[in-house]
């Protein structure tokens, strides 16, 4: 019951930041085509994605698909400068204009451990059977990965739990202690 109800506040809680653009990942969108300003679009008509786009790469602009008011960070090749600079959290990945040999080299080198990768299929028309995708509007979004914590997020996290354990097992103590008596005298 206390997890359903904390998460159910916890969640309640995200929704509303999100919302009031209180919380919001910076999320370097990888692409420009069509099916990159659709989703571009959807984020910043919809906040409650939680995804703030601070701007595209894309090895050829398309200056005709409304990607305009996100900054252009240029060519792929900078794809791991611009994360590090921009202090990304999430990389949007919407069919960018490389072979995919060449994409996977520059994602390995440019993709940290806290770096959420989302990536929409390149036939997101298809549904998959092998697990249920994320949606951003009607287009489906794949996680590659979840992000590991490290540093003060890892820290974050720690304290949140070392506390409400030591919290819940001092209010349980009571109850523990009328079960180890009753045992006791059973036995």
């Amino acid at each position: 019951v206390l997890v359903v109800l904390c998460r159910t506040v916890s969640n309640w809680i995200v929704r509303i930041g999100r919302r009031r653009r209180i919380v919001a990942h910076p999320t370097i969108m990888v692409g420009a085509g069509p099916i990159a300003a659709e989703v571009a679009q959807i984020l910043r008509r919809y906040p409650q994605y939680g995804l703030n786009v601070v701007g595209f790469l894309d090895d050829r602009h398309h200056p005709d698909v409304g990607m305009s008011p996100l900054l252009n960070f240029g060519r792929l090749d900078n794809l791991a400068d611009v994360i590090a600079t921009r202090r990304a959290d999430v990389l949007l990945i919407a069919d960018p204009e490389a072979s995919e040999s060449r994409f996977a080299d520059l994602l390995r080198g440019a993709i940290h451990s806290t770096t959420d990768v989302l990536v929409v299929p390149r036939v997101h028309q298809l549904q998959t059977q092998n697990g249920l995708p994320d949606h951003i509007g009607a287009i489906p979004v794949m996680r590659m990965r979840a992000p590991k914590l490290n540093g003060w997020r890892w820290s974050l996290k720690r304290s949140v739990d070392v506390i409400v354990s030591a919290i819940s097992l001092i209010m349980l103590l009571p109850l523990f202690t009328i079960i180890a008596l009753a045992v006791r005298l059973e036995g």
